[in-house]
């Protein structure tokens, strides 16, 4: 996960979570298992990007 805080999230606030697969590729350690990249920003009720980063998740492969 890499992360970056934008600006605080404050009592009171409404915050959303949107999200994107950016990439998907295979795990080089495990070949049945496979990466996906999402990139993630979180939003205040204004619409204002508080914090933003990418998630890297190790899922099991389908045949």
């Amino acid at each position: 996960m890499t992360w970056s805080l934008k600006d605080a999230v404050r009592i009171g606030d409404t915050i959303r979570v949107e999200q994107q697969v950016a990439e998907l590729r295979p795990s080089k350690s495990k070949p049945d298992r496979g990466i996906v990249v999402f990139d993630v920003q979180v939003k205040n009720q204004r619409g204002e990007r508080c914090h933003d980063g990418q998630w890297l998740v190790k899922f099991q492969r389908q045949a």
